[in-house]
């Protein structure tokens, strides 16, 4: 079996509960704009698919000029008080500390890299990994699949390992459904994924309302 060295981590839903600051953010930009607001509970589904899919889907609209404005409303919140309404999930920390000594660790996260490098550095957690790496603000990197693309490339060429073998993706999607995950190709090591269901098992955060809330993948704010 190939030894492992490099572990991928999302940011949203895999590391801190982003609901809170997701939620009133998108609540801000509708409001501002004056577009009807779904309930909060049907807001936390939109934690997940890339900022201007979500707002095309509640806005009902694909006129470019209100979704760029209802994204530009939406960042004004998100970038000074949302990306801090965010929880890291409990042992977090320890759990990526025990990692860091037998693994390389990253971060692969469709939220912009310079919102994502600020919310781990708020936590605490930016110092457990070698590299973060996130979208733009533009989206150039929404699609998920060519942003690890990018970034295990750049792995191989830095850390001159070899290929995709070495690297595990324990994303919310793998942990979720590890059948799936193998099913797509996205083999999740026994020991990272473990201590992942266990974390998931101890945090069970709440959604906005006090109910628990579904979570996918990073959300690209």
């Amino acid at each position: 079996m190939t030894k492992i060295r490099n572990v991928l981590f999302d940011l949203d839903g895999t590391l801190t509960d982003p609901a809170e600051g997701i939620v009133r953010c998108i609540q801000h930009s509708l409001n501002t704009l004056e577009i009807p607001c779904p309930a909060p509970d049907e807001l936390t589904r939109y934690i997940g698919p890339p900022l201007r899919e979500v707002f095309v889907t509640i806005c009902n609209s694909k006129d470019k000029l209100l979704i760029e404005r209802a994204i530009s409303v939406f960042r004004e919140r998100f970038s000074t008080v949302g990306l801090f309404e965010n929880t890291p999930y409990d042992q977090v920390s320890e759990m990526l500390t025990s990692l860091g000594e037998n693994y390389k660790l990253f971060v692969a996260t469709s939220k912009p890299q310079l919102y994502a490098e600020k919310i781990l550095h708020h936590f605490s957690l930016k110092q457990h990994f070698i590299e973060i790496h996130g979208n733009d603000l533009a989206g150039r990197l929404d699609d998920k699949a060519e942003l690890l693309t990018e970034l295990i490339e750049r792995i191989k060429a830095t850390l001159r390992q070899p290929g995709i073998d070495d690297i595990r993706i324990p994303s919310e999607r793998a942990f979720r459904s590890r059948e799936r995950a193998l099913r797509e190709g996205l083999e999740v090591d026994r020991l990272v994924y473990d201590a992942l269901v266990a974390l998931r098992a101890l945090s069970a955060p709440a959604s906005v309302d006090g109910r628990r809330a579904s979570r996918s993948s990073s959300t690209s704010l």
